[in-house]
Order: C-alpha cells, then structure tokens, then sequence
C-alpha cells in the first residue's frame, strides 16, 4: 500500500509539472507577443515622428517657392516632392494641394514602416503618414536692415537720380529725410552703417536735423568703403537686369547675402550700398517733429523700397556728402524697382497676406 500511495504521489507530481511547463510556455508565448508589440509600437512611432520631421521640412521647402500664383504652387510641390523623394526611405506616396490662394501649401507623405514581428504577429506591414502646411506671409512693419531714411511715394522715380536726403539749405521745415527709431540722432550714425534692428511702426515719428555726423567716416562712408570692397557698389554689380526688370543680387542684399556681419573685413557693417526704406505718404505738412504716415493701412502691407546709394556721395573729387565745408549732404541714388525677396523661417512681428509686387520681405511660416 505504501508502494501505491508513493507511485499516486508521484503521478501527481508529474502531472502538475507537465501543467506548470504548459502555463509557463504559455505566459511566455504571451508575455513574448506584449513585448514584440511594445517593441513594434515604440519602432512605428519614431518612423512616424521622424516622418512627420520630414514633412514639416518638404512643406518649408515647397512654400520657399510659393508667390501667391498657380505657377508659384507648381515649383513648391516640384521642391517639397524633391525633398521627400531624398528625405524618406521607402516612400510610398507623397501629395499636396494649394491652400490660402496658392500662398500655404500643405503636403502629406505616406511609407511602409519598417518592423520586425509584424509578420509573425500577423499585423501585416503597417503604413504610417504625416501632414504638414506651411505659408508665405509678409510683414506688415519692416524689421532688421531698415535705416533711417524715408522717402515720398510721389518722389519714388525708377531709372533716374533722386534725393533720399538733402543739404541744409534745401529744407525749411527741419526735416531732411531722418525718421526716429527711437534713439535719437545718437544711433543714426549706426543705423546707416549697419541697418536697424528697430522694426518700422505707423505712424513713423520724424527725426529733424541735418545730423552732419553721418558723413564722418565712421558711418556713411565706411558703410560705401565696406560695399567697394564687397562688389556691391555701383549699378552693374548690385543689380541684374532679366528683361525689363531689375533685380537686386542677393548676395548685395542687405536683408539676405549682404547682412550685417556677412564681410568679415567689416563685421560692424552691412556691405552693400543697397538700403532699405520705409515709403511714406507725404514730407508735406512735417515740421520738426511729426507724425509720418507710412504707406499701407491696418492689416495691409507697409511699403519698402530698395535704394541704391551713389558712389559719388562719397567717392570722386566732389562728394555730394562730406566732412567739412558748409554743413552739407546731399544722398543721391536710384531706386529699383523689382528685387529678389530674402526669406526668414522666423519673424515675431505681425505678419499679413504676402504680395510679390510690394512685399519686402518673404516670411516662410509651419502652421499646422
């Protein structure tokens, strides 16, 4: 009896071992399959994070291309699906559509995930995808590069020689073409040799005074000597010409290639006898200091006009500007009237609907 209750025992044993080996394969097999999703999720979710990435960067690519026309959209969904096609492995489909009348672009990217157990979990190859849209805007103040000069919309000619700033005999109401920024006639000095980071507001109070500082050599004629040295100084090398439309280089821009630092010979100084400035209504009725009405109103863009200096302000046997004699300076230059437009991918000034006829500057914006 003794033998039989031992072999009893010993059945029971067996039998709950054989049990045990079966639960623990079991919850092995389960705590296996957790895993692997774990695993697999956390895999799908960074492809999704880095497609996402991707698609933010093809949507910033395609709205550099964008100008408000049907033809503008065409060239930013050829660069965003460029970017795409060399950005993303494996890609699957990529698509975009116009938005705000052809100024956003949002574009949508879709690829296979790549996994590991997918297969043996029988999920079958998920397919991930990201969204992205980006816009142009412009702003409706000017922000850095901008000096302290404003000129009349009726004074604007293009293709002639035209004051920006007269001698002191040539104002009666003494305001000779300065605006304020704020600091005074103290900074004017800076403000022309390196471009403001002052944003334009409207109304634009007027700075009056001849400030015959800005014809020391620290200032406007460092500035001319820093564009001589840069090749950005006379027409031929500022501009180019493509039918009959001229164009600032981008290289001789002072808000792109010409900014302030870009020559290390003159780090204090925008190399470029191209300025920036503000357009405004009328000098008329301005005496000492005043409110200057800029051109634009309420959301819609403020007006900036690109100005090109003339060599013989400062250089030639006569210069219009210089120091000494009766107090004079007289800028003399063109205007030109089409440029290439720089972009910024951040601009914390407001911004409005961008028009390539009148916008300054070229804001790239992710929005969503």
């Amino acid at each position: 009896m003794l033998a039989a209750r031992i072999q009893r025992i010993c059945r029971r044993v067996h039998a709950e071992e054989s049990q045990s080996i079966v639960t623990v394969a079991l919850m092995s097999l389960f705590i296996l399959a957790i895993l692997a999703v774990v695993v697999e999720s956390s895999a799908v979710y960074i492809q999704r994070r880095n497609l996402q990435n991707a698609a933010d960067a093809a949507a910033l690519a395609g709205a550099q291309e964008l100008d408000g026309t049907n033809a503008g959209f065409v060239a930013g969904t050829l660069e965003a699906a460029a970017y795409a096609e060399d950005n993303v492995q494996d890609l699957e489909s990529f698509g975009a559509v116009p938005l705000e009348g052809n100024r956003a672009i949002r574009v949508e990217v879709r690829k296979k995930a790549a996994t590991a157990f997918a297969g043996w979990l029988s999920f079958g190859e998920p397919v991930v995808s990201a969204k992205a849209t980006a816009r142009i805007a412009a702003p409706l103040y000017g922000g850095p590069g901008v000096v302290p000069l404003a000129i009349a919309h009726g004074a604007i000619e293009y293709g002639t020689s035209v004051a920006i700033k007269v001698r002191a005999q040539n104002s009666n109401t003494g305001n000779f073409g300065f605006i304020d920024f704020g600091s005074g006639a103290n900074d004017l000095c800076n403000f022309i040799r390196e471009g403001s980071d002052t944003s334009v507001t409207d109304p634009q109070p007027s700075e009056p005074g001849n400030v015959s500082r800005i014809r020391n050599t620290d200032c406007l004629p460092h500035r001319l000597n820093a564009a001589r040295a840069n090749a950005c100084l006379t027409f031929q090398e500022t501009v180019e010409v493509i039918g009959d439309k001229e164009y600032v280089r981008p290289e001789c821009n002072p808000l792109e290639g010409a900014g302030l630092g870009s020559f290390p010979d003159y780090a204090d100084t925008q190399p470029t006898a191209i300025i920036v400035v503000p357009v405004i209504t009328t000098w008329e009725g301005c005496n000492g200091h005043c409110s200057l009405d800029v051109v634009g109103d309420g959301a819609a863009l403020r007006e900036f006009a690109f100005f090109l200096v003339d060599e013989s302000t400062v250089f030639g046997p006569n210069p219009t500007c210089r120091q000494g004699g009766q107090n004079q300076c007289l800028i003399t230059g063109r205007f030109i009237e089409f440029h290439y437009a720089p972009v910024s991918t951040r601009y914390e000034l407001p911004t409005g609907e961008y028009d390539p006829n009148l916008a300054l500057l070229k804001i790239i914006q992710l929005i969503d």
